[in-house]
């Protein structure tokens, strides 16, 4: 930001009214250390916007090279704004054996399920584990008249999820996803020790993540989602990647007045991973609609610490 008030002090200060020694508001900063005694630091960065009363600003004398500059500027900040965040790590308290990938939905960051990791910690739960939380990249999303949001693909219309899937967006995500896992496998955390969900959009992707993976997995999770390109999907699982995760658990929660993502999608996708022969655990929670319920939770609780052994328990 220093070098957009340089810019508009030397260009047009007259006109900006810019005093150069205005407080550096627009900037990247660590993320302090946690409060959660012993909770271990969180390693991410947090964007903190800039307050816009501070740049009291009247273009309309600045010329034309001026402005040229000034638009270029701005679409490098339109580039920096694109490009997808650091994931939020949650180090193990212990010597770390299992890593639990969990991604967020659309319009959300990871920022929006740490405080499920910052639970477990307080309770002294998963002090083996390390936890993931990925940031999706902003992209043009159809469904919000093309404006830039976080989200794992593109959503075309809310009325079928099934149609119309962004398959390109899609594919990248789960590369993004298989490289995560590709990096807690180089850590020295056996594939069979980590495992990949999310909610909404973050949860169809992991399912799809999943189960084209070509390391086993602990386990899937989907909360409020539904499978993505299910039509291509016998042909993008070939047998090899079918062998691999082929007893891999999923367990799935949704709730029956989910108003976006509706149940039946969520059914219709246990009901074909059965048909393709995976376990899958469907859980219906009355009156929850497109969220979480603390009784899911505490489901998805005792599946993950029956997924990662005693040891994530103590």
């Amino acid at each position: 930001m220093s070098h957009f008030l340089w810019l508009l002090n030397r260009s047009c200060i007259k006109d900006w009214n810019v005093d150069p020694k205005l407080p550096r508001r627009f900037h990247w900063r660590p993320l302090r250390r946690s409060t959660l005694a012993p909770s271990p630091h969180i390693d991410s960065i947090e964007f903190r916007s800039l307050n816009t009363s501070d740049l009291p600003m009247q273009i309309g004398n600045c010329s034309r090279y001026n402005i040229s500059y000034l638009l270029l500027y701005l679409a490098v900040l339109h580039s920096i704004a694109m490009a997808q965040l650091a994931p939020l790590v949650v180090p193990a308290l212990k010597k770390h054996t299992a890593t639990v990938i969990w991604a967020h939905g659309l319009g959300d960051t990871g920022h929006g399920w740490l405080s499920m990791a910052e639970n477990y910690r307080r309770r002294g739960k998963f002090e083996d584990v390390a936890f993931i939380f990925p940031n999706a990249p902003n992209i043009p999303v159809t469904v919000n008249f093309g404006m830039q949001m976080p989200g794992w693909y593109d959503i075309i219309a809310f009325n079928d999820l099934a149609q119309a899937q962004d398959q390109p967006g899609i594919l990248k995500s789960r590369d993004y996803f298989h490289s995560l896992i590709k990096a807690e496998i180089d850590k020295g955390i056996p594939s069979s020790r980590i495992i990949l969900g999310g909610f909404s959009q973050g949860g169809s992707i992991s399912i799809f993540a999943g189960l084209t993976s070509p390391y086993p997995l602990a386990g899937i999770f989907g909360l409020s989602s539904y499978l993505l390109l299910a039509d291509a999907l016998p042909k993008l699982i070939t047998p090899a990647l079918k062998s691999a995760n082929s007893s891999t658990p999923i367990f799935m929660g949704h709730g029956d007045s989910d108003p976006l993502v509706k149940l039946e999608w969520g059914q219709r996708t246990a009901e074909v991973l059965k048909g393709m022969g995976w376990k899958v655990d469907m859980r219906v929670y009355k009156g929850l609609v497109h969220s979480a319920d603390p009784k899911e939770m505490d489901d998805l609780e005792g599946w993950l610490s029956e997924r990662l052994g005693a040891s994530s328990e103590q």
